[in-house]
C-alpha cells in the first residue's frame, strides 16, 4: 500500500455541510478570508486547515497527511525542483545530467 493521500476536496466541504457549517461561515467564526478557506482545499495553509479540521474534531494530519505531520507541523514541500534528493528519487536520468 502507498503513502496516505489527502482527502478529496469535495469530502471535506461534504464533511463540513453534513456538521451544519459551511466554509464562509467557519471563515467568518475564525477570521479567515473566505477565500483562504476555499484555497486551503487545495494547498496547505495551516490556519485555515486546523480550522476545518477543529471544526470535524479530526487532526490535520487524518485529512491532509501529505501536507501535515502528526503533531500538525507542515511536511516539507515534495518538490523536486527545490530539493535535489527528490529528484533523485523520481527521475534518476535527470538528476544524473544535471549532476554533470
Amino acid at each position: 500500500m502507498g503513502e496516505p493521500t489527502n482527502q478529496h476536496r469535495e469530502d471535506v466541504i461534504a464533511a463540513v455541510r453534513k456538521r451544519g457549517g459551511s466554509l464562509s461561515a467557519l471563515a467568518k467564526a475564525k477570521k479567515i478570508h473566505p477565500s483562504s478557506m476555499s484555497h486551503c482545499l487545495t494547498r496547505p495553509l495551516r490556519r485555515a486547515n486546523a480550522a476545518i479540521a477543529e471544526f470535524l474534531g479530526l487532526a490535520p494530519s487524518a485529512i491532509w497527511p501529505e501536507w501535515f505531520d502528526e503533531d500538525g507541523k507542515r511536511r516539507p514541500r515534495l518538490d523536486a525542483s527545490r530539493n535535489p534528493e527528490i529528484a533523485k528519487r523520481r527521475n534518476p536520468e535527470i538528476a544524473k545530467r544535471r549532476a554533470a
